[in-house]
């Protein structure tokens, strides 16, 4: 049982959508896979519709993979967000497939796989390889620039920067400053200097930056201090009781 259950595998790739990058109106053909057993299934997408539930069943197919079988349906996509997850009923017990695993429990909608529709990129991303970089492993923004040459012969063409804003650590994920490059870095200069060496080479920079929450020494987390350690201190004491 845990080899099947193991074996259940579906993403929102073109290996399992026909289709990743639908428009509104457009039908997409959605597939999953799992190991081939003598239990009877019915197999269905669970896909949000103007916020309620609707099941659409789907076919075994033909397509085969060793041991795998493969089951697909076609839906419709309705919403510019398209959201769905697939449920497995067997002789016994009912699965819940998301993007976060196997459940037996109905899941809640956050782990659900999404489609999203007439959404645009830049043509660039379609041929792009990219290497992602904690800039404190490489010495600073002048250890990227120093290793170009390097990436270019890996066939790296677009380099992914894990934040580099000022913030008291080294993985700068707890921000003080969204305006400033940290001087442990290198400053504002070195981000100026990196990305014209980049883009000299013919690679594309994206920059990381941690929106939606921020170190305790930024600004806004100060102006408010006595509501967080308030809020601390109840959660603290709440947890103390569990």
């Amino acid at each position: 049982m845990n080899n099947w259950i193991e074996s259940i595998y579906s993403d929102t790739s073109i290996g399992f959508v026909d289709n990743p990058a639908p428009s509104i109106g457009n039908k997409v053909t959605i597939t999953i896979r799992f190991l081939n057993d003598s239990s009877k299934k019915s197999v269905f997408i669970m896909k949000m519709v103007n916020g309620a539930e609707n099941y659409v069943e789907m076919q075994k197919t033909s397509h085969r993979l060793g041991n795998l079988i493969y089951y697909k349906a076609e839906v419709e996509v309705t919403e510019p967000r398209f959201a769905y997850h697939f449920v497995i009923a067997r002789d016994d017990v009912i699965y819940y497939y998301t993007q976060a695993g196997v459940t037996t429990y109905v899941p809640d909608n956050a782990d659900d796989f999404v489609l999203l529709a007439d959404d645009h990129w830049p043509c660039w991303v379609n041929d792009a390889v990219f290497y992602q970089i904690f800039p404190a492993a490489f010495g600073g923004l002048s250890g990227v620039r120093e290793h170009i040459p390097y990436l270019k012969r890996l066939g790296v063409n677009a380099i992914y920067l894990n934040p580099i804003f000022r913030a008291p650590s080294d993985h700068k994920y707890d921000c003080v400053d969204y305006f400033h490059v940290d001087e442990n870095f290198g400053g504002d200069e070195a981000l100026v200097k990196l990305s014209k060496e980049l883009h000299e080479n013919d690679m594309k920079l994206i920059l990381d930056i941690s929106i939606n929450h921020t170190g305790i020494e930024h600004p806004w987390v100060k102006e408010k201090r006595h509501f967080y350690f308030k809020k601390r201190g109840w959660l603290t004491g709440r947890m103390g009781r569990l």
